[in-house]
């Protein structure tokens, strides 16, 4: 549409695209349920959870340590309130690494899940694909060996600033970077680890602008994989999870997402 052009008084929607042509799909159906299934039909239907992830869950900033789902444990039990899982955010690792636990806080985090799992207790800790830019921690240097990270416009690697300071980004347009991820949910999930709470996967730069980051191995601008960057990360995270248990039903959620996730 010439946005130029008068629209004689006409009421009109304007759709664009920032990188490429838009596709528009337009759904309609007599009611609220027939159009959710026209919308399944188009996407695909959600799969069905674990029948625990239905419970109580309890969620908030500040519990790090096996004490803190002790102490939750305990105070549920003493109240008669059922709870069927216990989530934790970044405080658990060891200075934000991801797949890490601060052994000060989790001396034997597989006993301790296993401990809270037989007493009904299920525990989500989050992950973040923001991988700690560091010489000698394991997670980069097995990226930095595997090629999975994104790259900048110099063909670099791409550097952002989140909680661990300077971090690395997987590169999830790569069929080897999703299996690179899996594998560390794999190991992650043998140590008790229910289901995965997955964040910061806008991508959530800091204070580095984002559209410097690009996919491909460099030859994609970001736009091109911007909004499925977290569909990218939960495929991964899911393939992980039922790796690590292919009798059960993964369980996992997601801050960001697009149409379908």
């Amino acid at each position: 549409i010439d946005t130029d052009a008068q629209l004689d008084g006409e009421d009109v929607l304007v759709l664009g695209c920032e990188d490429g042509t838009p596709e528009l799909y337009v759904l309609a159906a007599p009611t609220l349920r027939e159009l959710t299934m026209t919308l399944q039909r188009l996407v695909g239907p959600t799969p069905l959870p674990p029948v625990w992830a239905l419970g109580y869950h309890q969620c908030r900033w500040g519990y790090r340590s096996a004490a803190d789902l002790e102490r939750l444990d305990c105070r549920f039990r003493a109240e008669g309130i059922p709870c069927d899982g216990l989530w934790l955010d970044i405080d658990y690792m060891d200075g934000f690494r991801v797949f890490s636990f601060n052994r000060d806080h989790f001396p034997q985090p597989a006993a301790t899940f296993r401990r809270l799992a037989a007493r009904g207790r299920r525990v989500v800790p989050i992950l973040d694909p923001g991988v700690k830019r560091e010489p000698g921690n394991a997670i980069y240097e097995d990226g930095r060996a595997h090629d999975v990270f994104c790259r900048n416009p110099q063909g670099g690697e791409f550097t952002g600033l989140v909680w661990p300071g300077e971090t690395v980004f997987p590169d999830f347009s790569l069929p080897e970077a999703r299996a690179w991820w899996a594998g560390h949910v794999q190991g992650f999930a043998a140590r008790g680890v229910a289901g995965v709470w997955i964040d910061m996967n806008d991508p959530s730069t800091g204070r580095v602008d984002p559209l410097a980051m690009r996919f491909a191995r460099g030859r994609l601008p970001h736009e091109a994989y911007h909004n499925q960057y977290a569909l990218g990360m939960a495929q991964a995270t899911r393939a992980g999870l039922a790796a690590a248990r292919p009798q059960e039903r993964p369980f996992l959620i997601s801050r960001s997402g697009c149409t379908g996730i």
